[in-house]
């Protein structure tokens, strides 16, 4: 299994956690990478959020509060709430077992990635372009 697949989140494995666009927008907002599409049409990608980020917000009491109302609001099933709970926990080992498998080398060069990406992106928000020549 790819890293990423268990470093990030995307779309369709946050709504295998029960999340929907409205949770995902209020408690994660901007995503934390992207990744390439294989699709002409999409040229901005597909938002990844890190795995790290969301069970700690999972985790909150606020959180909590509105992913149970957005259950009961959406007439999600016992079986289904339990599915998204097994997707959860089998994400979450998986991610566990990934971290214990890192080497302080890998943990720098990641942080030097996050770094590098945190300063093109500041870059850009100040309205910095890279030629196309």
């Amino acid at each position: 299994m790819d890293p990423d697949d268990i470093r990030y989140l995307d779309h369709e494995r946050l709504a295998a956690r029960g999340w929907t666009r409205g949770l995902v927008e209020r408690f994660l907002k901007r995503p934390d990478s992207w990744a390439t599409v294989a699709h002409w049409l999409n040229y901005k990608g597909k938002a990844l959020y890190d795995t790290e980020r969301v069970i700690a917000t999972e985790a909150s009491a606020e959180f909590v509060v509105a992913y149970d109302r957005s259950l009961r609001r959406r007439g999600i099933t016992e079986e289904t709430a339990a599915a998204f709970n097994a997707a959860r926990a089998l994400h979450d080992a998986e991610h566990r077992r990934w971290l214990a498998t890192l080497t302080p080398q890998d943990i720098a060069r990641m942080v030097a990635v996050q770094e590098a990406a945190a300063t093109f992106e500041s870059l850009r928000e100040r309205g910095y372009r890279t030629p196309h020549k």
